[in-house]
């Protein structure tokens, strides 16, 4: 006698169903993440590949970021540098004219305020730290701010940063200085002014006219401060050339991660079009495969023999 059961048919249609619904799920995640799969297991053979990708990549986004910080610093140095150049030119002018004029009446007053704006300059910020104080970040890297202080103090005590300038290997080669201190910038400036601070606690302010004496100091002053403001824009040179440097390769290394990204892609992202189709097919089949277990439901023996 043939045994009538449908045991067997059941399991053989749950777990189709089953099958299915784990399919339609993974095609629902496609769709929704972009991704083929949600870890490297789902890749199989492609694993090791996007492993590799994937850590490349997350290099380059590392010195991307270093680059990116690094052009911020390199700005904000090129601003403050400026703005001390700024200052030692319209000093020499003020000479200039003074001598020009044979007339000392506004000299020191107008000295200061530059005198001012230099020590401004040199103590620049950037995201809260000192840029020309060397290591020492959180230092004023000048103890000074008026131009009368000179005269009682050494132009050497005048600065408080280290020696240890910032440096940086940003190109991948060599370890290039990309700070610049304080005492580089303004020593030679700070001489200029202590010399006529120093005139000034000596002999007294400059006259309206100007004595032969004062004319001829004056004069003598305008050859250094044309020296100092040649060597502060061959400083301010340097430090544009290091930021043209620093976007050069920050270019290079975008088309980098441009180019991993394309890679990782290729491996890991899914078509749309062709996950979709997935989505429908998968639906599709988990309709058809419940359909066959209802109808397998409705034809049990049990049914006849109640």
């Amino acid at each position: 006698m043939v045994r009538i059961g449908t045991a067997n048919s059941y399991n053989g249609v749950t777990t189709n169903i089953m099958n299915k619904l784990v399919d339609q799920v993974t095609a629902q995640n496609q769709v929704a993440t972009g991704k083929i799969a949600a870890d490297l297991a789902g890749y199989g053979g492609k694993a090791q590949t996007l492993a590799a990708n994937n850590t490349f990549r997350a290099k380059t986004e590392s010195s991307i970021s270093v680059l990116e910080d690094l052009g911020r610093q390199l700005d904000a140095q090129d601003l403050y540098m400026t703005k001390a150049l700024d200052a030692v030119s319209t000093a020499k002018q003020s000479v200039l004219s003074a001598v020009g004029l044979a007339s000392g009446i506004n000299l020191l007053p107008e000295l200061q305020i530059q005198f001012g704006n230099l020590v401004a300059a040199l103590n620049g910020q950037h995201e809260g730290r000192y840029l020309f104080s060397g290591s020492k970040f959180d230092t004023k890297p000048v103890n000074v701010a008026n131009l009368a202080d000179l005269g009682a103090v050494t132009v050497a005590s005048v600065f408080q940063n280290d020696d240890l300038a910032q440096t940086s290997q940003f190109d991948g080669s060599s370890t290039i200085k990309v700070g610049f201190l304080a005492s580089d910038l303004g020593t030679g400036v700070m001489t200029a002014f202590k010399n006529i601070q120093d005139y000034v606690n000596a002999n007294g302010d400059f006259s309206d006219p100007l004595t032969v004496a004062q004319k001829t100091f004056l004069t003598s002053q305008i050859a250094i401060f044309d020296a100092v403001r040649l060597d502060l824009t061959n400083q301010t040179g340097r430090n544009g050339q290091l930021n043209a440097n620093v976007q050069t390769n920050l270019i290079a290394q975008n088309k980098r991660r441009d180019f991993y990204d394309n890679v990782i892609g290729d491996v890991s992202d899914v078509n749309e079009a062709e996950a979709i189709s997935k989505v429908q097919r998968a639906q599709a089949a988990v309709q058809a495969s419940t359909e066959v277990f209802n109808a397998l439901k409705s034809s049990s023996l049990l049914n006849f023999l109640r």
